[in-house]
C-alpha cells in the first residue's frame, strides 16, 4: 500500500492531492509547506491539510474550480476543498 493509498482512504480523498499538485506544476514554481512538505525529507506525517505557497494563486484557483473544488477566502489564506473530502488545500497569502 502506498502513501497515497493510505492518505486517500484516511481522508476520503480521491485524486484531489494529485489534481492540486498538477495544477500547481502547470503554473510554475510552488512550495509545499507544513506536514506534506516535511514528508519529502522525513518520516511520514499524516495531515488533512495541504499547505502551499505559490505566486500564481489565481491561475491555480481557476484550474481547481474547474475540477470541482470550492473556494473560501480568509485574511491570510485561500482554502479549497472538494465536497465530501476531508482534504483542505490552503494557499498562504501572507507575504
Amino acid at each position: 500500500m502506498t502513501y497515497m493509498d493510505i492518505f486517500s482512504r484516511a481522508y476520503r480523498a480521491g485524486d484531489e492531492f494529485s489534481q492540486v499538485i498538477a495544477a500547481c506544476e502547470k503554473q510554475g514554481d510552488y512550495c509545499l509547506i507544513g506536514g506534506h512538505g516535511v514528508n519529502a525529507y522525513s518520516y511520514t506525517v499524516f495531515t488533512s491539510n495541504l499547505v502551499i505557497a505559490s505566486d500564481k494563486l489565481e491561475a491555480v484557483a481557476l484550474d481547481l474550480l474547474a475540477l470541482g473544488f470550492e473556494r473560501e477566502d480568509f485574511e491570510y489564506s485561500v482554502n479549497f476543498r472538494k465536497p465530501g473530502s476531508r482534504l483542505v488545500v490552503q494557499f498562504s497569502t501572507d507575504s
